[in-house]
């Protein structure tokens, strides 16, 4: 059961992380010639991330 909680925290983590970097890599290109463009590439992803989370969150208070 320890291994398991270990390996949903990392998961979260990284989901956590990679949500940031979408901000992160939103935040370098908002003011280019092409910001729209990337930025209507990069929404899609950071809602699948945060999708991705809130479906971790919510196993593991079934789980409970």
């Amino acid at each position: 059961m320890l291994i398991m909680e270990k390996q949903i925290t990392n998961s979260k983590i990284n989901l956590i992380l990679a949500i940031q970097q979408t901000e992160n890599v939103y935040e370098l290109i908002k003011s280019g010639p092409y910001a729209q463009f990337f930025a209507s590439h990069l929404l899609p992803v950071k809602v699948e991330l945060e999708r991705q989370l809130t479906n971790l969150t919510h196993s593991d208070k079934i789980k409970e």
